[in-house]
């Protein structure tokens, strides 16, 4: 475990984590730039936007899975198709 510190929207955060620090200072980046662009964008607080970036990933990464599972069906289709005499 090691002590990494990230910035997300000016304000610093220390973890302590096995995550790469590369990946988690360009997640804090992402993250962050998402958050600059909802708030600037009207009258959001900081805590609506952090829920709505929240989702926003979430709801991405749930995506991610489902078509990864579609794919991972699709492959055993075809194997079992290859397999057929």
């Amino acid at each position: 475990m090691k002590n990494i510190e990230i910035a997300i929207l000016n304000k610093k955060y220390s973890l302590t984590t096995d995550e790469s620090e590369a990946i988690l200072l360009e997640a804090a980046s992402f993250v962050s730039n998402l958050l600059i662009d909802l708030t600037s964008k009207g009258n959001v607080s900081s805590e609506k936007a952090a829920i709505f970036v929240a989702l926003q990933l979430a709801t991405e990464k749930l995506k991610q899975q489902e078509q990864g599972q579609l794919v991972n069906e699709q492959i055993k289709r075809i194997i079992t198709l290859c397999e057929q005499p």
